[in-house]
């Protein structure tokens, strides 16, 4: 008779995929973002403010949460 076998896996490797799905996602609306911003945008210095601003605030932050995952 066969032993079940049991797959276990820690917080560690959970945190780390459920970061790169988010990183994924990150990546995919912000080429979305950036594709709408600049094919529709009126006026360029207001597009340009936009963009820098959306990537100064959200780069960090998910930095931030990948340096966090070293300490899993």
């Amino acid at each position: 008779m066969p032993m079940p076998t049991f797959v276990s896996f820690d917080l560690g490797s959970i945190a780390l995929v459920v970061f790169y799905v988010i990183a994924a996602l990150y990546v995919i609306f912000s080429v979305i973002f950036y594709y709408h911003w600049v094919s529709y945008a009126v006026n360029a210095r207001v597009m340009n403010l936009t963009l820098v601003l959306y990537f100064a605030t959200t780069l960090p932050l998910a930095a931030l949460m990948g340096i966090t995952l070293l300490f899993l």
